[in-house]
């Protein structure tokens, strides 16, 4: 499955419409981006900066997306949920960085903000499968 869904985005990739369909779906993006951002701009923040830093993250997500969705790898991403546990396995607390990670889990912190999710990455291509995490989660606790 993994190897169908990869050759479906690359044979979209490899179109010759693909750069229309690309600059279409990147305008749509980042028109959506601005509208449910643009409520939480500083009043002072130059709107046409803005919307042009917003563009480059659509195009940057867009690119990212292309290469994972073509690279025969399974990826997930989550952000944990807002008062879970903490766990030292998959987390960073940034609010306690000299504290033993460890002793946040025994103590059972619970999580106030969730900043960055969690990724990791499955290779399922040979015998084994291979799996490894990307980036753990930056959070914040209660308490």
């Amino acid at each position: 499955m993994i190897d169908q869904q990869s050759k479906a985005v690359q044979s979209v990739v490899s179109s010759a419409d693909y750069s229309k369909f690309r600059a279409k779906k990147l305008g749509e993006h980042t028109k959506r981006l601005r509208d449910m951002l643009g409520p939480l701009l500083n009043q002072n923040a130059v709107r046409s900066e803005a919307g042009g830093d917003l563009g480059a993250i659509a195009v940057t997500t867009w690119e990212l997306s292309v290469k994972m969705n073509t690279s025969h790898l399974t990826f997930q991403i989550y952000f944990p949920e807002t008062a879970a546990k903490f766990s030292a396995a998959t987390m960073i607390a940034k609010d306690n960085s000299g504290v033993d990670p460890m002793s946040l889990q025994i103590k059972q912190n619970r999580l106030k903000l969730v900043i960055t999710p969690v990724i990791t990455m499955r290779d399922d291509r040979g015998t084994t499968i291979k799996a490894k995490s990307l980036h753990y989660s930056n959070v914040l606790l209660m308490g």
